[in-house]
């Protein structure tokens, strides 16, 4: 998720290879602290999108 936020399409292609799990879900990023009691939190490839990542999070969402 963090590589995903930092928009690192490298390590994002190197953890997606070691089996990172892509579909696990985070409710804050290590910059921003604690999430508010309602957020759901996203995946990593919805952090990507947060951040405006869309070719990670189009990486992400395929898996390669």
């Amino acid at each position: 998720m963090n590589a995903a936020w930092c928009g690192d399409k490298r390590l994002v292609r190197l953890l997606l290879s070691h089996g990172a799990d892509r579909h696990a879900v985070g409710t804050y990023h290590y910059t921003q602290g604690v999430a508010p009691h309602d957020f759901s939190g996203f995946n990593s490839e919805g952090w990507a999108l947060k951040k405006g990542f869309k070719d990670i999070a189009e990486l992400i969402r395929v898996g390669l």
